[in-house]
């Protein structure tokens, strides 16, 4: 689970991740010609925001694609962040999380908010870092549990965003 400033998040994490994963992506992306269809054909996951019933339809699909070992990123902010910091992060990926009893990394993007800032088409160059942090386990945690777990990941992405808005 990632931090989320700017379009430029999605290379830097095909960049700085190790192994294959796929996207918890927001339904209207899948709409967007060619790419939507890339997306659908790549086994990224769609999530209707504006409908609960299809929400909670494609959770369960995320847990299904998580049991058969595939790694799924979210960005927990459910958006970008206009200004760099960090904003409160979404309960329904840590849901997810809990439910499929695996454990949660957190990763802290910076640096993508100068080189391509919210609104922008246009790449300009700078510093990116990925930070891989510790993994936090959910083994056992029960759903009711999903706001100190929130925290548990929160707090270090947040820790590196705010150190790096600093600098």
């Amino acid at each position: 689970m990632p931090n989320h400033q700017s379009n430029f998040d999605i290379l830097a994490l095909f960049a700085g991740l190790p192994g294959q994963f796929r996207w918890l992506a927001k339904e209207e992306l899948f709409h967007i010609p060619l790419f939507g269809l890339t997306m659908r054909r790549a086994g990224y996951i769609a999530v209707d925001r504006s409908n609960r019933k299809k929400s909670v339809e494609s959770m369960r699909r995320a847990i299904e694609r998580i049991a058969q070992g595939t790694s799924v990123v979210v960005f927990p902010e459910g958006t970008r962040s206009p200004d760099g910091h960090l904003k409160d992060f979404k309960a329904g990926s840590f849901t997810l999380a809990i439910q499929a009893q695996v454990p949660v990394v957190p990763i802290a993007i910076t640096g993508t908010r100068d080189v391509m800032p919210k609104h922008s088409c246009w790449i300009r160059g700078g510093k990116v870092t990925v930070t891989i942090l510790p993994a936090v386990a959910t083994a056992g945690r029960a759903v009711q549990e999903r706001n100190e777990l929130m925290q548990q990941v929160r707090e270090p992405i947040a820790a590196l965003v705010e150190k790096a808005l600093r600098s």
